[in-house]
């Protein structure tokens, strides 16, 4: 510590004594919150710990006036009264204070005394001050997490600045002061606190600590450090806090400016560190491939305090490896899925940003990398390491934020496919009780002529699917009279299907030949009605139920409204321009709800009395999602006690039981002895049939979860109560539904919302009533009707189109291919091998000098999803952008607007119907010639592109081509290309006055005689 000489000693004091003898005032409860295992990708993790979920408590928070406030430059506590006031689980055991690795602090917990020495200087203010000092209070991320939190507390609760002096750490960065002159304080109401520096104030305002972290661990730099591990309990953050920084920030400056920030964001390590570095080395090879997913790359220390806010305030996946920049995601959005790349050191704490993160409500992953010996760090906490990307890949694919999965074309198996003039449909059958979603659309197919349909029963590979799937399955399809087969491959090869309606979005439940990519990839259209009628909100299940791989690809989607239509536009990357609002078939079989018979055995059971139908969701896990199962179970059991003249029926998720045992709730006894008692107590009724028709018809009023009943039940005109989970994913952007029904927050509700259904009163109904036709589309028992006979006219034209045969056939076959692209799936039609080849040429062109530093007008015609156009955009002054299809054009729209690309003008365009500007620098074809078949349009279409281009203007063309003949080839996909033999088209762009400037290769295939090529040609004058 020291020679003994300018010494301080001083008692050590606690949290409870300040706040008792100067009256605090409490400004947030103690509150218990639980955190998940955390899961673990690449090298394995040393610390088994991991696997678990803990229940953490962090005390509650006080606001405290107090006398005589002594502060240390850097030092963990404060000193009121002479008493360092530790932090409530502030242990010598296992929390070393910085000023103790130092050497200028001793601990005697014997003698409940602290002391310092060699302290640098000694002040006194006379002023009143707001202390913002403590270990790390220089760090970034410890200043978001333990101090800027409590200026803000003391900002919501109306503490008036002005009157006080605001003490900081003199190493604070500009973003750190940025943040405080956001809450009011001016840049004269700062004092600097130097480390080491003792400070004396007469009066000062002290907030209790709003996190208890371990700065670090009793002899982390000693010879064993290696043997002591992290806890959970290391880094316990008040939730309450985190949160009130983040919302606080985020309305005072993300309402406006932030309308491009990305969705997927990586975290560049801090550019030039060389101590402590903690980098990851193989970043720029992570970086590329992230880049090529969609992320967009940053240096958070390029960017203002604000700007940081507004860049991480849409983001729904952060990559980054451990470091403080990794703080910025408390401004994503909630549900947000953080990725941290770590070293795999046994010492490494874990808890520290997965805490903060789950107690933010987002989701955290750890990639761990083998520690390189770089010579940039000195202690291996701080090494430096390698990340395997196929582990964070595989990181991405469980938060369900990889890229659209590409469609793979094998060239050599090309071959045409012969269609029949009759429509042919598949359902995949794979779950019986969401069958109600499609029951009409397949009964009314079926009863069209010219239309042929086929069922096939698949497994659903589900971790909580119930054992007797299959059998479920049998017996409906023997209840509805419904021929199945069960043999995929020999249904796909020989039946053909022209449109296949999938049961669910998610293709991870299905066998691979059934995926929607798959599908894709032989020319079979994804017709899709969402299985639920979804509420549930939060970014992962707007992901699932909006944007996965099924929603992006689905030739269409049947939707409820035109409400949940505008969801797809704000979710979908591809846009809405595929989806059809026709109403959910689900309501069509509800129109019998008033006169449906129930069954003898329930109806003397019932004997008359008010029925109520609760309905518990099955995500009955941890962290909260939807299921209130936790919250209000207990309530409602005591409810079927306690009024004998009520009758409820339970209707649980069908996935509940399995997810009940799952989730350690219930054991197996449990299960057997709640199922015993739904049967034998009389008020009692356990609904677990394929279909809710039953219920419905036989209850007064439903309690229910966020989930599809809460609208799936509005059609009956009878009481909802919503039970609110307060922390919860909520609801989607249908979630204004709810202010029209009763809700529960606290036990009282629901028992009051049972009295008020047993005397008949329902004071809300006609308000209910009213909004009905907002959210619910045709309720008329012909929704299935509407979507059937849409399907089957389109398909129709569609094959009429493919089989003309009439005297101008070239046109018929334009016609073809024209509806091929306005319609496709999918533009990755190639290997991931040839996108990258492409990519790698394209780019190389741009790095040349072969185009001019600045081109002024540019045209990319079949622009595509984007990325080439964007990349042309930075060199350009002006880029107009088209593309037939709208379902593209969307997604391009959005690419640029996350690149904050603002000088592109796109356009869903037609060819033929193309003007083109005159004095173009350049345009671009990027795979569009080979989709113009007849040479005539194509000569029309290089000729109006040449009149265009000023002289020396550049024509750029990225296509396939052939080394043979001129030839017409077909893909499975139901593509059609006309390859161009590659010496003529040479040889004709020579003649129009055309001279070569590059020519790369792509691809060249042997096999069929075609090459893939990047062509540049200039203008001659």
């Amino acid at each position: 510590m020291s020679d003994g000489k300018n010494v301080e000693v001083f008692e050590l004091g606690t949290v409870n004594d300040a706040v008792l003898k100067f009256e605090g005032v409490k400004l947030l409860d103690e509150v218990s919150y639980t955190t998940p295992p955390i899961p673990i990708f690449g090298e394995l993790s040393a610390n088994a710990a991991v696997k678990n979920s803990y229940i953490l408590k962090h005390p509650a928070v006080y606001l405290t006036k107090v006398t005589d406030c002594k502060i240390i430059g850097g030092a963990a506590f404060p000193i009121i009264q002479n008493k360092s006031i530790c932090h409530q689980y502030f242990s010598p055991d296992v929390w070393e204070l910085w000023e103790q690795a130092e050497g200028v602090c001793l601990i005697k917990p014997d003698q409940n005394i602290i002391g310092y020495g060699s302290l640098k200087s000694r002040l006194s203010y006379d002023c009143k001050v707001i202390g913002l000092i403590g270990n790390g209070s220089y760090n970034y991320a410890h200043w978001m997490t333990e101090f800027l939190p409590q200026l803000v507390l003391l900002k919501k609760c109306g503490v008036d600045f002005s009157g006080y002096k605001i003490a900081i750490d003199a190493r604070a960065y500009p973003s750190m002061l940025e943040a405080i002159y956001l809450l009011g304080v001016g840049d004269e109401q700062l004092i600097k606190i130097e480390s080491l520096s003792l400070n004396s104030f007469p009066e000062a305002m002290w907030v209790s600590p709003v996190a208890n972290v371990v700065y670090q661990r009793p002899n982390a730099t000693g010879p064993n450090a290696l043997d002591k591990m992290a806890a959970p309990q290391h880094a316990v953050f008040h939730p309450d806090a985190l949160k009130a920084t983040r919302n606080y920030f985020l309305e005072l400056l993300a309402q406006s400016g932030c309308e491009g920030a990305p969705s997927k964001i990586f975290i560049k390590r801090f550019t030039g560190r060389r101590y402590h570095a903690r980098s990851v080395v193989n970043e720029k090879v992570i970086q590329k491939k992230l880049e090529s997913e969609g992320f967009v790359s940053i240096d958070p220390s390029t960017l203002s305090f604000s700007e940081q806010i507004r860049f991480f305030s849409k983001a729904k996946c952060i990559v980054a490896a451990s470091g403080a920049a990794l703080l910025n995601m408390i401004w994503a959005p909630e549900g947000a899925k953080v990725i941290v790349l770590m070293n795999d050191a046994k010492v490494v704490n874990y808890w520290y940003f997965s805490n903060i993160a789950f107690a933010i409500g987002h989701q955290l992953a750890y990639v761990l990398g083998k520690v390189v010996d770089t010579g940039n760090w000195n202690d291996i906490n701080h090494a430096d390491f390698e990340i395997d990307y196929d582990a964070l890949a595989e990181a991405l694919k469980l938060f369900g934020v990889a890229s659209t999965a590409e469609v793979t074309l094998n060239n050599q198996n090309i071959h045409s496919k012969v269609i029949s003039n009759r429509v042919r449909i598949l359902f995949v059958l794979q779950y019986a009780p969401i069958w109600s979603s499609l029951r009409s659309v397949f009964q009314s197919l079926k009863a069209i002529d010219g239309v042929e349909v086929k069922v096939i029963k698949s497994v659903f590979i589900h971790g909580v699917a119930s054992d007797d799937n299959m059998a479920q399955l049998d017996m409906l399809c023997r209840n509805e009279n419904i021929d199945a087969d069960t043999n995929v491959d020999l249904v796909l090869r020989e039946f053909q299907p022209h449109v296949a309606f999938l049961q669910n979005p998610y293709d991870s439940t299905r066998l691979p030949a059934l995926h929607s990519t798959q599908l894709a990839t032989i020319g079979i259209k994804v017709a899709y009605v969402p299985y639920g009628i979804e509420m549930g909100g939060g970014l992962e299940n707007n992901q699932y139920q909006f944007n996965a791989d099924v929603q992006q690809l689905a030739w269409r989607i049947f939707v409820r409204s035109s409400r949940n239509k505008a969801m797809y536009a704000k979710y979908c990357d591809v846009g809405d321009s595929h989806v059809v609002v026709t109403g959910h078939p689900k309501f069509d079989g509800q129109v019998i709800t008033d006169t449906y018979k129930i069954n003898e055995q329930l109806k003397v059971k019932i004997a008359g009395r008010p029925v109520v139908l609760w309905t518990p969701h099955f995500s009955v896990g941890l962290p909260a999602s939807w299921s209130t199962y936790r919250i209000y179970s207990q309530v409602i059991m005591q409810q079927t006690v306690a009024r004998q003249d009520v009758f409820f029926i339970i209707r649980p998720h069908p996935l509940f039981f399995k997810e009940m045992l799952k989730q350690h709730i219930w054991s197996i006894n449990d299960e057997a002895e709640f199922r015993k008692l739904c049967d034998e107590k009389g008020n009692l009724w356990l609904d677990e049939s394929a279909d809710y028709i039953e219920s419905f018809s036989a209850s007064r009023a439903i309690m229910t979860d966020v989930g599809s009943f809460l609208l799936e039940y509005l059609p009956t005109k009878k009481p909802i109560l919503y039970l609110h989970h307060p922390d919860g994913f909520g609801l989607n952007d249908d979630a204004d539904l709810v202010n029209h029904y009763y809700r529960a927050d606290k036990s009282e509700d629901i028992s009051q919302f049972i009295e008020m259904v047993s005397k008949g009163l329902d004071p809300m109904r006609d308000e209910r009533i009213s909004v009905i036709e907002q959210y619910l589309y045709g309720l008329d028992g012909k929704a299935g009707q509407r979507i059937a006979t849409y399907v089957a006219n389109e398909m129709l034209q569609q094959l009429e189109l493919a089989e003309s045969t009439h005297d101008d056939s070239a046109v018929s076959m334009q016609n073809h291919v024209d509806y091929f692209w306005k319609n496709t799936p999918t533009l990755m039609t190639e290997s991931d091998e040839y996108y990258q080849a492409k990519i790698d040429v394209f780019k190389n062109l741009l790095r040349s000098n072969l185009l001019p530093e600045t081109l002024d007008e540019v045209v990319d015609v079949g622009c595509g999803r984007g990325a080439y156009t964007i990349a042309l955009a930075y060199k350009a002054k002006h880029v107009y952008a088209c593309d037939i299809s709208e379902k593209i054009i969307h997604f391009a729209k959005k690419k640029a607007d996350i690149a904050s690309v603002n000088n592109i003008d796109f356009e869903v365009k037609d060819f033929r119907n193309l003007s083109l500007k005159l004095e173009l620098t350049l345009i671009s074809f990027n795979e569009f010639f080979s989709c113009i078949l007849d040479d005539n349009v194509f000569s029309k279409m290089v000729s109006k592109s040449t009149l265009s281009l000023q002289s020396n203007g550049y024509f750029l063309v990225i296509d396939k081509f052939s080394l043979i003949q001129d030839r017409i080839m077909s893909y499975p996909s139901g593509r059609v290309r006309n390859l161009r033999n590659i010496d003529a088209f040479h040889s004709y762009m020579h003649q129009l006055g055309f001279c070569l400037q590059l020519q790369d290769i792509i691809n060249e295939s042997v096999t069929d005689q075609s090459t893939d090529r990047l062509i540049l040609m200039k203008k001659m004058a």
